[in-house]
């Protein structure tokens, strides 16, 4: 016969079980309330206009915090944010919300699980918000994953611009960033940006990039050379 005290054993193993088992549900909940204690705007991505902003600024709201952009549970923890208020605005297509969050010291650097702000216009072919964050001090990774997805998505004028409004100091380092990039796009026969992709790789192998640059484990030419259908490419070095 089982004694009171293996009884009260055995009815708290289930119970500790559940505990266990939801336990990093509940850690995560508490995070994202207490995001969205901090900084309200924390907890559902907005895109705010001039008087939305005073308004939040005058409330606590921090400009460069996390915040969630899909509304699902446990996306947007403390120490990794889902999106942030500039990389939503851009991806909203805001114009004036971009340049507002800006003006309040927005990050254009910053990086969250859903990438760059600079990353999110190049695939969108947004030139004006490319330009408007190339006003800021746009850093190489923000740069070089703006280059890596716009041209993945075929924005090859977005990406272009990007080229352009970069430093000369940083341009070779960039360039071949893009072109060892653009060696799998290449591959992809049939994707609807391959012609697009092409262009743009004509454009940096004239422009500003060293074609015999290596692009892990071997150098950019050799790379293409494996299939005949890239053979206007090489032949445009």
């Amino acid at each position: 016969m089982l004694t009171r005290k293996k009884k009260i054993v055995m009815a708290l193993i289930p119970i500790l079980g559940l505990a266990i088992l939801f336990f990093p549900v509940v850690l995560i909940t508490l995070q994202d309330f207490y995001g969205a204690l901090t900084n309200p705007p924390f907890a559902n991505c907005e895109v705010m206009g001039k008087a939305r902003i005073e308004a939040a600024l005058q409330n606590g709201f921090t400009v460069n915090a996390g915040c969630c952009a899909e509304h699902m549970i446990g996306e947007c923890s403390i120490a990794r944010p889902n999106a942030n208020p500039l990389l939503f605005a851009v991806e909203n297509g805001n114009f004036e919300a971009v340049r507002l969050l800006l003006e309040r010291g927005a990050d254009v650097n910053q990086s969250s699980t859903s990438g760059y702000a600079l990353a999110a216009a190049a695939t969108r072919g947004r030139a004006d918000l490319v330009e408007l964050l190339f006003a800021r001090d746009i850093h190489a990774p923000a740069r070089d994953a703006a280059l890596r997805l716009g041209a993945h998505a075929g924005q090859t004028e977005a990406v272009k611009l990007i080229l352009e409004r970069t430093k000369p100091a940083a341009l070779a380092p960039s360039c071949t960033v893009l072109a060892c990039s653009l060696v799998s796009d290449l591959e992809q026969i049939g994707s609807p940006a391959l012609a697009k992709q092409r262009e743009l790789f004509l454009h940096i192998i004239r422009s500003c990039v060293d074609p015999n640059v290596i692009c892990a484990p071997e150098r950019l030419l050799s790379h293409l050379a494996r299939n005949d259908a890239h053979a206007p490419l090489i032949e445009g070095r």
